[in-house]
């Protein structure tokens, strides 16, 4: 919340974090805004691994802890900004919630909300905030294919048998069950998630 002419006002706040030279947190607040979210502050972490440090445990992720308050949104690109670690990103979800923090994505359009008293609404929360949890950890970024890297590489990489000609793609070993959640208006189980 923010003092505004003598009034508390809240306050939507972008939590960004990259991990590699591909990423930017520009871009992740051009997508918000797009997207129709009025980003108020900016929160971001960069060159942070989501694997190997919760979000508390980051920088500019314990500053996001110590600035929300209740009534405050908190907006991210997709739930594995938060992290990528099962454990933390539901714990995080819920910790906000229990703090009257409204958590909302820029990809499919998800609300996390703890206001809810009704027990089916709540279940069926409870639900999502497990199956995005676990998505955001089953989901590892793709190793760009170095130019010096031959092609035998990339087909193994991709999963694709090369001894076989014609052969076809086979689910590559960390290809997610889930890469997208159809819910929302702005995205579509045609339009799979592309990592950050």
């Amino acid at each position: 919340m923010t003092l505004l002419d003598g009034m508390m006002t809240m306050k939507t706040v972008l939590y960004a974090r990259v991990s590699t030279a591909e990423q930017t947190i520009d871009h992740q607040r051009t997508q918000a805004e797009a997207s129709g979210f009025k980003i108020d502050v900016v929160v971001a972490d960069d060159g942070v691994s989501g694997v190997h440090a919760r979000l508390i445990e980051r920088p500019e992720g314990k500053r996001l802890f110590d600035m929300l308050r209740a009534g405050d949104t908190l907006v991210v690109r997709w739930v594995d900004r938060l992290g990528r670690n099962y454990a933390d990103v539901s714990d995080t979800i819920r910790e906000f919630m229990r703090r009257g923090v409204v958590i909302r994505t820029v990809i499919n359009n998800m609300t996390f909300d703890g206001a809810t008293k009704d027990p089916m609404r709540q279940a069926v929360r409870d639900a999502l905030i497990a199956f995005m949890a676990a998505t955001a950890q089953a989901h590892k970024p793709r190793r760009p294919r170095k130019h010096s890297e031959p092609a035998s590489t990339t087909r193994r990489l991709l999963g694709i048998d090369a001894t076989r000609a014609g052969s076809r793609p086979i689910a590559a070993p960390n290809t997610p069950p889930f890469a997208t959640c159809s819910r929302g208006t702005r995205g579509s189980a045609s339009s799979p998630r592309k990592p950050d």
